[in-house]
């Protein structure tokens, strides 16, 4: 068995006892833990304050995209003014869209997405009934005739146009309201 001394008090390392002239050491560890537990805190309140902004954000949204859709929906009459009317509500949403301040990355990525969908539809309303508009005022002539036939060809290219814009918005609908969790 080993000779067991007393221990000397010089032979114990500096760190392993604390020392007269530093009274502070022995609440080091109770300093780190009370760091860490305000860190995570912090940390822990940055992340729900950031989950509140993306939620108000996607709130704002939504309500916007929702007026188009409205719109859209609310839509009747092949007249080319009841067009127009849709073509220009379609180009206002557009614009409230872009005017949205969001900071959330992935919101502000289908923002773009959403004003660029909205205006390309808007635009293919505006042709359609500046279309229609040629078509409803032309005179029964057979020269004409050549003229009307191509407003009649632009007018379903337009309409399809107009179509798929709409299903790009669907996709987009579905992919926003996952990304904010909206149930549909």
């Amino acid at each position: 068995m080993p000779d067991r001394r007393p221990s000397d008090p010089s032979r114990t390392p500096p760190d392993a006892k604390v020392r007269a002239d530093r009274p502070w050491q022995a609440f080091a560890p109770a300093g780190v833990a009370i760091a860490l537990v305000l860190a995570g805190g912090i940390w822990g309140g940055w992340r729900v304050w950031q989950q509140r902004q993306r939620t108000l954000q996607c709130r704002q949204a939504i309500e916007v995209v929702d007026r188009g859709y409205v719109r859209i929906l609310e839509f009747q009459g092949s007249d080319p003014q009841a067009i127009e009317t849709l073509a220009n509500n379609l180009q206002a949403v557009a614009n409230e869209l872009r005017l949205l301040e969001l900071s959330d990355e992935r919101l502000a990525e289908q923002q773009t997405q959403f004003v660029s969908a909205y205006r390309e539809l808007g635009d293919a309303y505006g042709k359609m009934a500046d279309e229609v508009r040629r078509i409803s005022s032309a005179k029964p002539d057979p020269q004409q005739l050549k003229e009307l036939k191509r407003s009649q060809a632009q007018v379903k290219r337009y309409g399809a146009d107009a179509h798929e814009q709409a299903r790009r918005l669907e996709a987009l609908s579905l992919e926003f309201n996952r990304y904010c969790g909206v149930e549909d």
